[in-house]
Formats: C-alpha cells, structure tokens, sequence
C-alpha cells in the first residue's frame, strides 16, 4: 500500500505503530481502539488479535512525509515496579483520557536513541531523532480532541524522559521512583525478579556509561545485587536529571510515600497534568484498585499484604541489600553526576 495513504491513515490513533523493521524498512501496525488500549496490561503483541497487525512498507517515506504534531501528551515514567500501571489505570478511570501502557514501539524509540552516536546504530544520528519525534508524535494522537493521551513507558525508556518533555513545549510528566533500600528489596525478592535485572543489564549500563562520561564498568564484574544497584542509580538519576530540568511541567513521586497518602497525591497528580477530577471519585476508584494486582485486576492484593512480603524479604535478604546499598554509596560518592541521588539513599 502506497506510503501516503499509509501516512494519511497514521494521523488517527486508530492505527498503532507496533514493531519496527529499520533494515527492512518496514513496520507492523496494529489497528485498535480505544476499549482495547484502556483494558491492556501492556500493549505488547499478545494484545492485538493476528488480524489486527498490517506490515506497512517504506517506512522511511512514511517517516519524512509525517507532518509534526501540535498536540501535547502527557508521560509516566518510572524505574520499575513502583505503581506506574496502578496509577496509570487510576488516572483513566478518574479523568477523561486515553491510556497507552508500555507501547512496545515507545521502548524501540528509547533503543534506538541510546545507541544514537554508536557504531552499532541502525541509522545515522539525524534519522534517529526525525524517528524518535514521529514516534511521539504518534503516541500523542487523540480519540477525541478533548481526551489527551497518557503514555506510561516501560523502566527502559528513561534515557528518553528528557526528550519527551523537550518534543513538545507543553507535554506533561510523572516519575515514578522509591527509595534505593526499597528497590533493592524489590528486585532481590525472587529469582524471577533477579532474571528481570538482568535483561535490563545490558541498557542500564548504557545509560550509566552516558551518565557519568564513564565507560570502565563491565557488567562481567557484577553481581544480583550490584546489577540491582545499577538499574536503580541509572534509571533515578536519569529521571531526577529530566525532573530538574523541567520543574513546572515534571513531578517527581516517591512510591512508597504515595502509597501511605493515594488519594491526595493522586489529585496532586491529576492537577499536575492539568485534569479535573472528583476527590470523591479518586476515593472510590483507589480504594477499589488498591485491593488488586495491577497488573492482573482479578487477583487480589493490597498494601498490607505488600508491606508484609517486603518486610519478609528484608530479613530474607538482608547481606544482599546490604551489599547493593553499600555499591550505590561508593558509586554515588565516586561520581559528581550522581550526587542528586544522595537524597534517595
């Protein structure tokens, strides 16, 4: 199909850009709509129907044939298991907007812009960024002129949290983050978590590399808990960085802190984003969420019984933690780029 009927279809969020094929220049396309995006977990492939996935050629023209949007969104960034799905489908339910969580084409944008000046990148520095803007641009888009969009990215994407907010002089963002003892316990808690750590190794130390102009560090030379210790100074740091640089359009969260007072940080959230909502809404709507997994509303689990598995693991893990906390204070203290982090220690 023609790159201009396909450029013409883009406009619309009806069509959401899936997977990209740089060498093939190509891309899959899934068609949604609003009731399917607001229901995901995670707009991962096992979320569109086969039918609903469209390979569209020419990526490129359909690239430099996009005209720049003019419409702002709003972001929710985060380091990773610290509520940004459960605010995500708070701020759905008590605002009128339209929800996109963990696009996987937002995580490609965020790859391709860490390896934007490596030899190992697919395109030359300029085309990455003209991609990396159309992809926000697309993300952006509107079911209703009214209803703006909240893209909740995935933990991979904050190397980007600072473009997000320069794209558009108007996009909004939260990030999302806890205390480092905290995320130490919760990456250490289980094998599986552990497992997760290490398939962000790989981009954290990129991105760590890029933050502190220091490129020594192997990932050979770390264990469990100093790879922990890295995803949580390499994503914070990051988002304190871009929080820093745009303090009236960004709000930094503790986790933990939000989950002791929900209902007021959660309006403080919205008014942030500039929507409007109904304190008694925002009563009823967390008091119902905060009973569930997130991710998986038919299971139920709250607070408590979150606190309790955490204070388990604290002991269950306690040279492990220590060993993390100990890494993050001599890496802190190493680096001049990382002393913003010291607060959150």
């Amino acid at each position: 199909m023609a790159s201009e009927v396909w450029r013409q279809r883009l406009d619309s969020p009806r069509w959401l850009p899936h997977r990209l094929d740089i060498l093939g220049d190509r891309m899959l396309v899934a068609e949604v709509d609003e009731a399917i995006c607001h229901q995901a977990t995670f707009l991962e492939g096992e979320t569109f129907k086969p039918k609903a996935l469209h390979e569209v050629q020419d990526l490129w023209s359909v690239v430099e044939e996009h005209v720049p949007a003019a419409t702002p969104s709003l972001g929710i960034f985060h380091v990773g298991h610290c509520g940004s799905t459960l605010l995500s489908r708070a701020i759905q339910e008590i605002a009128t907007v339209t929800a996109l969580r963990e696009p996987a084409i937002f995580r490609m944008a965020a790859g391709f812009s860490r390896d934007r000046t490596s030899a190992l990148a697919l395109m030359s520095p300029q085309r990455c960024d003209a991609l990396v803007a159309t992809i926000f641009d697309w993300l952006s888009r509107r079911f209703e002129p009214t209803r703006p969009a909240v893209v909740k990215a995935t933990s991979d994407c904050c190397n980007v949290a600072m473009k997000w907010l320069d794209h558009h002089r108007e996009n909004r963002m939260v990030a999302l983050t806890m205390k480092a003892e905290s995320f130490l316990v919760t990456m250490l808690r289980s094998t599986i978590r552990e497992e997760e750590t290490r398939g962000f190794a790989v981009s954290r130390l990129a991105d760590f590399h890029r933050l502190t102009g220091d490129d020594q560090l192997r990932l050979g030379d770390l264990d469990a808990a100093s790879l922990a210790a890295l995803s949580w100074v390499s994503t914070t740091a990051q988002l304190i960085a871009s929080v820093d640089q745009h303090v009236s359009r960004s709000q930094l969260i503790d986790f933990e802190q939000w989950l002791r007072s929900p209902v007021p940080m959660t309006q403080s959230v919205a008014e942030h984003m500039g929507l409007t909502v109904k304190p008694d809404e925002v009563d009823a709507v967390l008091n119902r969420l905060l009973s569930r997994y997130s991710k998986d509303g038919s299971m139920q689990y709250g607070v408590a019984q979150r606190n309790e598995e955490l204070d388990h693991f604290r002991k269950a893990k306690a040279d492990q933690i220590a060993s993390g906390l100990r890494w993050i204070e001599r890496t802190v203290e190493k680096y001049p780029q990382l002393q913003p982090l010291r607060d959150w220690i």
